[in-house]
């Protein structure tokens, strides 16, 4: 849905709402800035001072869509390197790197370790390991 109304918002360059329930009183503004690319609004040549009333008018609001449409970018991004470094710690069998699975795994079966482990002394040894092998 997002990605449908920036595409439309940043290449509609032709509307006509004229007859349209929507068209009713003070319309003209709101289209022409919230639509950058708008050319023609309703059969007519949308003019340059036109442009900048509407722009005026509707800063604020213009803003915060601009504001959450750079949000909603960030995020996708964001889940598309984490998608990406996922797939690569899988590729490289350490899926479980991240969130310290691949750690315990280790351990899991080793039941000498276990029984090492129990010592005082050992306890804060695998501890410091534990926190420098999830760091790579």
């Amino acid at each position: 849905k997002q990605w449908y109304q920036r595409r439309v918002r940043a290449n509609l360059q032709c509307l006509n709402v004229a007859g349209n329930p929507f068209a009713e009183g003070e319309y003209k503004s709101y289209v022409v800035a919230h639509l950058p690319e708008i050319s023609y609004l309703d059969f007519r040549l949308v003019s340059t001072q036109m442009r900048e009333e509407a722009i005026t008018k509707y800063q604020d609001a213009i803003d915060v869509i601009d504001h959450n449409e750079k949000d909603e970018q960030k995020k996708q991004e964001k889940e598309r390197a984490r998608i990406a470094e996922d797939r690569m710690l899988r590729d490289a069998f350490v899926d479980g790197l991240k969130n310290g699975q691949l750690f315990e795994d280790m351990f899991q079966e080793d039941g000498d370790g276990g029984k090492l482990n129990q010592l005082p002394q050992i306890v804060e040894t695998f501890d410091l390991y534990r926190s420098k092998f999830s760091k790579v």
